[in-house]
C-alpha cells in the first residue's frame, strides 16, 4: 500500500467531503440490523460511525496509526484496529466488507491481492460495495502538479491506482467474485477555504510524497500548480474545485465458495 503521512486534524476539518460523499453508499450496501461490517481503510473513523447505526456492529481498520489515534478519540465505542489491505487475515468474518476512497491508494500488482482478502474475509453470499477513485480521477490536477514537478526538476514520486470499471471488474472476478454492479461518473467537488482549497488538497493528498523536500519547494509547487490552473474551470469565482472521478462496485462471494 502506498505510504502516506496523515494530518487526521486537517482531513476531518478541511476535507470532509470525503467521507461525507461516502455516506452515498448506504443505498448500495443495504445494511442489516443483524449485519457484522468491516471498514476497510476507515481513516478518522467518521464513516465507520455513520454506518455504525444501521449494524449490529462494525469493525474499522487503517494502515496510518495516525488516523486511528483520531477514529479512537472520536468514537470511542467503535473497535478500530492498526491493519493494513494486503494483509487482512480476516476469514467467513463478515457481513459486508464497505470501504470508502481508499483503493486507489494501493498500487496495481496488490490490488488481485486485496479483493482476494476481502473475498476471504466475507461469508458466503457476503458483499463488497467500494468507492475510490476512477479512471481520470483529478486528471487536470495531476497534470499540473507533474507540470510543475517538472519545472522544479524534482522526479515523480508514487503512482495511484485508478482503473476503468472493465480493469477492476477483471480483479473481483479473477479473485473470485461475483461482480454485480459497477458505475463511473464524474464528480466535481468544491474544496473547502475557498482560496486555499487547492494548496489543502496538495498538501494532504499529493505533497505528503514529498517530505524530503524544504518547505520553499513545497511552496513552490502549490503556486506553479494554482497558476496553471486558475484559468480553468476548477477555479469559479474564486473558489477551487476538484475534477473527481469515482468508480463504484458492488459484488458477492459465491455461496458456497472456499478460501
Amino acid at each position: 500500500m502506498r505510504k502516506n503521512y496523515w494530518n487526521p486534524t486537517d482531513y476531518v476539518t478541511k476535507h470532509s467531503f470525503v467521507y461525507e460523499y461516502g455516506n452515498d453508499l448506504i443505498s448500495l450496501l443495504k445494511p442489516k440490523k443483524t449485519d457484522v461490517i468491516l471498514d476497510l481503510g476507515c481513516g478518522t473513523g467518521n464513516f465507520t460511525q455513520y454506518i455504525s447505526q444501521y449494524v449490529s456492529k462494525i469493525i474499522g481498520i487503517d494502515s496510518s496509526l495516525e488516523m486511528l489515534e483520531k477514529a479512537k478519540e472520536q468514537f470511542q465505542d467503535i473497535p478500530f484496529i492498526n491493519k493494513d489491505a494486503t494483509n487482512l487475515g480476516y476469514f467467513e468474518k463478515f457481513d459486508a466488507v464497505v470501504s470508502n476512497a481508499v483503493l486507489h491508494w494501493i498500487n496495481e500488482k496488490e490490488q488481485l491481492t486485496v479483493a482476494k482478502n476481502v473475498l476471504n474475509a466475507l461469508i458466503p453470499g457476503g458483499r463488497f460495495v467500494a468507492e475510490f477513485g476512477g479512471f481520470r480521477n483529478c486528471d487536470k490536477i495531476f497534470k499540473a502538479f507533474e507540470r510543475a514537478l517538472v519545472k522544479c526538476g524534482i522526479e515523480k514520486s508514487g503512482e495511484f491506482y485508478f482503473p476503468t470499471i472493465s480493469q477492476y471488474g477483471a480483479i473481483l472476478e479473477n479473485a473470485g467474485f461475483d461482480f454485480k454492479y459497477a458505475a463511473l461518473f464524474e464528480r466535481k467537488t468544491k474544496l473547502s477555504d475557498a482560496q486555499n482549497g487547492l494548496a489543502n488538497w496538495l498538501k494532504m493528498f499529493t505533497l505528503p510524497q514529498y517530505q524530503y523536500l524544504s518547505d520553499n519547494i513545497k511552496e513552490s509547487l502549490i503556486r506553479e500548480t494554482e497558476n496553471s490552473l486558475k484559468e480553468t474551470e476548477l477555479f469559479i469565482d474564486n473558489e477551487w474545485y476538484a475534477d473527481y472521478v469515482r468508480i463504484r462496485i458492488c459484488a458477492y462471494k459465491p455461496k458456497g465458495a472456499a478460501e
